[in-house]
């Protein structure tokens, strides 16, 4: 069996934002066939230099934190492609690694958490990974819409029963979440994995409210993956402390 004809996306068009997992994402997706995989970014230099690696990804540069932004990587691609089939948000950030180390004492764990951390900072986490991953399937909504359209004009995928206006092949929504949202250990810092419980909670809501429209949501709770970044607040957490504290720590 041909994995690629199983997971065939051959003549799909895609949008991912973020890169690391998305960009191994959209990798995937252009070569199980995707005809266009627009990637999009903050860092016009970053995109470019994946995009040079296959001439189905298209770098967009775009801030997912403004609406402003997102609307301009919409209009470009209206006026591109006038749809897309799946939508990956997958932009996110760690944001403040305070969290309820063991061994702190109460004066200890107050100053690491509430007088060293900015509230600032840790809003900003909820920012990026809820509110503006959330926005962000919503700009593009009639463009998927658009997708379930073109997809059966164009015989992509067949309708879903007699005289529906759903394909088979539904355009759909991927959001990046992480089992950190699920997780009460404490190397996850409650930043991150609040915000990433938020967002699950909220493609829960969508699934069900886009689900009139023919536009299916799912998220991915992925665990830890390598990924290349300079920034060292992509550590484990548990790197940061004592090798007493490290005790029985596991390596996989």
């Amino acid at each position: 069996m041909d994995i690629l004809n199983l997971f065939h996306v051959q003549e799909m068009i895609a949008v991912v934002t973020g890169g690391g997992i998305g960009l191994m994402i959209a990798k995937a997706l252009v070569s199980a066939g995707a005809s266009k995989v627009y990637i999009l970014g903050r860092r016009k230099d970053k995109l470019e230099l994946a995009a040079a690696q296959h001439e189905s990804l298209i770098p967009l540069q775009c801030d997912i934190t403004s609406k402003e932004s997102l609307q301009a990587a919409v209009d470009t691609i209206a006026k591109d492609v006038g749809f897309i089939n799946l939508l990956v948000a997958n932009s996110g950030i760690l944001g403040p690694t305070s969290s309820f180390v063991p061994g702190l004492g109460v004066q200890e764990l107050r100053k690491n958490i509430f007088e060293d951390t900015a509230m600032e900072e840790f809003a900003q986490t909820f920012h990026v990974n809820t509110t503006a991953t959330y926005f962000s399937m919503f700009a593009f909504l009639e463009l998927l819409d658009a997708g379930n359209k073109n997809a059966l004009d164009g015989g992509f995928g067949k309708p879903l029963g007699e005289g529906s206006k759903v394909p088979s092949i539904q355009s759909q929504v991927i959001i990046t979440s992480s089992v950190g949202a699920f997780l009460r250990e404490w190397q996850c810092a409650p930043a991150y994995a609040g915000s990433k419980a938020a967002i699950t909670h909220m493609v829960k809501h969508a699934s069900t409210g886009l689900a009139p429209h023919g536009i299916r949501i799912n998220a991915l709770a992925p665990g830890c993956t390598s990924s290349k970044s300079p920034n060292s607040r992509d550590l484990p957490l548990i790197r940061y402390t004592s090798l007493s504290l490290r005790n029985g720590q596991y390596y996989y």
